[in-house]
């Protein structure tokens, strides 16, 4: 019951930040890209890192890799449910720049994920490896092109 209190509250919560996002595009005149790819993912992402670094302090490395990616891949699915309740046709088919941008940008992220995966440093640049570096300097770009 705890479970299923706490999983409807996070619901409300979801929809509460989904229609604050509504009101600042709509009272800022910022673009939707940029309100939803970086204020609402980084509302989105301050679970996850919670739990990266608990699971990461704790020596659950493989628990903090998974909940991230694991929890990207759900973000991924729920485009299907947002396809499904999009009433003029398909979502895809509506996307416009800033989805393409942002999702060919999350696709970069992710194979720069692997690659730190694949070639694993013992020492890197104040305690990142090359993709700790990469990342950062890419989200900065990501950033800077959906607020222009």
């Amino acid at each position: 019951m705890q479970f299923a209190g706490i999983g409807v509250t996070v619901a409300a919560a979801g929809w509460a930040v989904g229609t604050a996002a509504e009101g600042i595009v709509e009272a800022t005149g910022l673009r939707a890209g940029f309100v939803g790819g970086v204020l609402m993912g980084l509302v989105n992402a301050l679970p996850k890192t919670v739990t990266a670094v608990a699971a990461v302090r704790r020596g659950a490395l493989t628990l903090a890799v998974a909940a991230i990616l694991g929890g990207n891949s759900l973000d991924a699915l729920n485009l299907v449910i947002g396809d499904a309740a999009f009433g003029a046709g398909s979502l895809y088919h509506a996307a416009g720049a800033d989805e393409l941008f942002v999702t060919a940008a999350g696709l970069f992220m992710t194979a720069v994920v692997l690659s730190g995966m694949l070639v694993r440093q013992s020492r890197g640049w104040g305690r990142l490896g090359f993709e700790g570096a990469l990342l950062l300097g890419s989200y900065a770009a990501i950033v800077a092109v959906l607020a222009t």
